[in-house]
Order: C-alpha cells, then structure tokens, then sequence
C-alpha cells in the first residue's frame, strides 16, 4: 500500500468545497482515518451513492466514479450504491425546483444500465453494488422522527437552492426534506468512512451524513466532496439538456471530438477530475501550459486520447486521433462519411435534422446556435441559413481554387513578394468567408466584388511569371517538375485561368440560373 501522504494527495485531488478550512478539515480527518486503518489491518469503507434517474451517463456523471477507482487502485473496500428509494423521491439539491418523482420500477429499469455503464470505469471484481431501499424502506415513522430530531429548519433553509426558492415564494415540500435524512441513514448502515459525491451533495454528506452518525454511536465520515466538471462550453455544468455533454457511450471519433472542442482553460480541469492522472503529471501538464514548454493543442490531443482510452481502448484512442487529424486539421473527408442527397433547398437546421445528425430540430437549433454545425468547412451562425443544392458545384470548384492557390503559394516560396503573398492569402480568407457554404444569390454577389480585387493580383502575377521565366534555379527546377508545368505557367492558371473561369461561371449553366 502507498505512503498515506501519497494516499491523501490522490484522494483529495479534485476535491472542492467552497471553504478552505472546511477542506482542510477534512484533509486532516482522512490522513488521521487512513493512519488509524492502517494500524487496524483493514481497509477504509468508502460509498457513493447513484439516484438512476436516466439511462445515458454523461462524463459528469463519472467524476466521483473515478475517485472511486481511485480508492479501489489504493486497496480501500468501495461500494456502488443504487439510490433505489431515494430516487423515489427525488434529491433537490443541484434544483431550485421540484424534481420529478420516478416509479420503482422506472429506477430499477435505469440502474440495470447504471452499473453496465459504471464498470466502464470501476474494477467489477472489487466493487460492491447495493440498494437503498433494502434498508430505508424498512424505517418506521418512529425512527424517522427519531433522526429528524437531529435537524432543524433553518439548517434546511440555508441550502441555496431551497433559499431561492423561498425567495420567489415558490413551494418547497415537506418530502424533499427527508432526502437528506435518508442519505444520511445510508452512512449510518453502512458504517461508513468516506462518503464521495459532488459539490451538490455538500449539505448531504457535512451535514447531514456526519450529523446523523454520531447518534447512532458512530465517528462521523469523511467526505470527498468533487468539483463540478464543466460542459463543453467551458462555462457551465455539463448537462444533457444543454447539450453541451459529452456521453460515454459515444463512439470514439466523436468522444475525442468533443474533448477537442473544449477551451484550453479548462484543460487542468478536465485532468484533475476526468483522467486516470496523479498529481505529479498534472502538475506537469499545468506547468507546461504555463510556461509554454508545450502547445495547448498538444496537452489538449493528451487529455482526448486519455478520455478516449478509459471508455474504450488504447487502439480506439488512436484511430480517433488520427481522424480527428484526417477531418479537422487536413480538413480530409473521412472514408466512411454518410451521404444525404439534397434534392430541394432546406434551411440548415432541417438539414442537420432531416440527415439524422441530430435526434430533432430543437437539438439541431440548439446545435448551430453553439456553433457546432459546418457548411463546407464554415461555422454556420444562424438557423436561417439555406442550403440550395444548386451551390455544390461551386462549392467543390471553390474548394479546389482554394487548395491550388494555396499550394501554388506553398512551392514558389520566397519567389512571390511578400505583399503579392498577403494579398493571395487575404483572397484565401475572402473566398472562404463569403463564398463557401452561403446561397447561390450570396455566392454571385461575393463573385462580383472579388472581380475587382482579382485584376491587379493577376496582373501582377502574369508579369511576375514573365520575369522569372526559365526556372533560375535546381529548387525551382525541381518544384517546376513537381507541379508539372513551368513555374510561371503555374501562376497564370492558378492567379487567371482557373479562378476567371470560377468567377465568370460561364462554363455551367447552374451558375447562370441560380443569379436569376
């Protein structure tokens, strides 16, 4: 077994309580009960408690279930409690409103895939699976006075979400109240040492659990209280309703995905309370960032590999990566891309809805409001945004220019001046901000105003292309090979021919028509 000091430094990580002194209160109490243990021989009995209440687990779900692992990597007894009759209630605490009441038979449908999902995460062989309702359906009105007797009203009051609601006026009942009570009495049966839940749960395992204890003759837990993860968002709570979570069940390529969407400050975050990780690599990671020994992408593809890992496997983390590399950074189409013919026009959040991308409108809304959805490489910023099958043939002739110039730019290097490879670069820029992924009628009216800006690019380039004329020297010589035409041949078709033809659009009949 690991030195204790070893031992708190893990168990603590990622912990948050809102007070320091209340954290190091508890700090303390855990190295006293881990010395204490370790003189008795055993183990320290530690739960967790689940209310099922849905069936998908996102990765907030998960962030006491690693610091269960944790316990469990370090030799500690830890049990997996289903809520079963708590859920029958419903816990008020991360609400500042009445949470609605599930069946019996609803909470055992959703705790079958609970646990299923749990084991993704905890070691089956060393994880104890028990159920509330066992006992706490068994507790007379007696006892329940008995144990409400150790609280008072105005401790209840003091919860902020209860407060809120107290404020507006809004109803709070009497049923509510009794959860903590009984997720107190879960301690007291269990005889437990440490009881982990999120930052939610605060009022539940200080108050409640440690107050209830004592009167039944017990030393009070200690409790891990975790820090809230963050959505992909960055900002708030991860939340399935807010659709900014990232489930784990999804696939790998979408898993890592996701990860990689996350903004780079909430990255130690992320490491603290999703990975595997110990404090010494994450005071790695957060030095590195600090001090910029390493790119945020690269610690960012670290912590999407990690994730990744732990829901499936190594091999899964890396063909993810090398997707994501393939569709987002070489911005490649994958092998395997699900097409959907577009046979009429359609705004973009019909679009994402009608090719299953998404399981309904309101979703895929909610989906290009956060800027999620991409037309052509583009973020799509509004729900209006129509998408006309008439545009695809642009589209893929833009894309090509696109990438012609932008090799044409790369092999003549230092060759173009500096000013005329700024001036391609902005084309660049402007082709692909107003003229990719937008109607027709817009893709028409951003060519006209690039004929403008296109002459004097391209007359400079036809007189660039005269003064090099013969390539001047082996390097040039060898890149003339490459593109397969002398050098200056190149920038007259990639600066006139190609991109004239593009903007006139005199070759296709659809261009044409789609002006009118």
């Amino acid at each position: 077994m690991r030195p204790i000091e070893e031992q708190v430094a893990i168990l603590m990580q990622g912990s948050e309580y809102g007070d320091e002194g209340l954290k190091e209160a508890m700090t303390a109490e855990l190295r006293d009960r881990l010395v204490e243990c370790q003189k008795e021989g055993r183990p320290l009995r530690v739960y967790c408690g689940f209310d099922p209440t849905s069936t998908d687990l996102h990765l907030g779900h998960t962030i006491p279930m690693y610091k269960l692992r944790q316990f469990q990597e370090l030799g500690h007894d830890v049990t997996f409690l289903i809520g079963s009759y708590t859920s029958l209630i419903g816990d008020p605490s991360d609400k500042d409103r009445l949470r609605p009441r599930l069946t019996f038979d609803q909470v055992m449908r959703n705790a079958e895939t609970y646990a299923q999902q749990a084991f993704r995460i905890l070691d089956p062989e060393r994880t104890a699976i028990k159920y509330n309702h066992e006992w706490l359906e068994k507790v007379t009105f007696e006892e329940l006075i008995g144990m409400a007797s150790h609280f008072t009203v105005q401790q209840f009051l003091t919860r902020e979400n209860f407060r809120l609601r107290w404020e507006r006026g809004d109803a709070i009942y009497l049923h509510e109240l009794f959860y903590a009570l009984m997720q107190g009495y879960d301690a007291v049966v269990q005889e437990t040492d440490v009881q982990v839940g999120g930052s939610e749960q605060l009022f539940n395992i200080i108050t409640a659990g440690r107050k209830l204890q004592p009167a039944f003759g017990q030393r009070p837990q200690v409790g891990i209280v975790m820090g809230i993860l963050p959505g992909t968002d960055g900002k708030v709570r991860m939340s399935k309703s807010l659709g900014n979570h990232i489930p784990i069940l999804a696939p790998p390529e979408d898993m890592f995905g996701k990860v990689m969407s996350l903004p780079d400050d909430v990255m130690p975050l992320y490491f603290k309370l999703a990975t595997r990780y110990e404090p010494p690599q994450i005071a790695a990671i957060e030095k590195a960032l600090t001090d910029g020994s390493r790119h945020p992408m690269e610690i960012k593809m670290e912590l999407a590999r990690e994730i990744v890992s732990i829901f499936h496997d190594e091999t899964a983390a890396q063909e993810a990566e090398a997707h994501f590399r393939q569709v987002f950074q070489r911005q490649e189409l994958p092998e395997d891309m699900p097409v959907f013919e577009l046979s009429a026009p359609m705004t973009v959040v019909d679009l994402v809805a009608a090719a299953g991308l998404t399981r309904s409108k309101s979703e895929a809304r909610r989906m290009v409001q956060q800027k999620a959805v991409s037309v052509d490489g583009i973020k799509v910023s509004t729900i209006d945004l129509q998408i006309d099958p008439i545009s695809k043939h642009i589209n893929a002739q833009l894309r090509s220019l696109v990438q012609d110039i932008e090799q044409g730019m790369s092999a003549l290097g230092a060759t173009i001046p500096q000013h005329l490879n700024d001036s391609m670069r902005s084309l660049v820029v402007q082709i692909k901000r107003d003229m990719l992924g937008v109607s027709p009628q817009a893709q028409q009216s951003a060519m006209r105003q690039l004929r403008a800006s296109l002459q004097p690019i391209n007359d400079e380039m036809r007189s660039l292309g005269k003064r090099i004329g013969q390539p001047i020297s082996d390097e040039m010589r060898s890149f003339g090979k490459q593109i397969g035409q002398p050098i200056n041949e190149r920038i007259l078709r990639v600066g006139r021919r190609r991109f004239l033809r593009i903007i006139e659009g005199s070759q296709d009949p659809r261009c044409e028509s789609s002006a009118e």
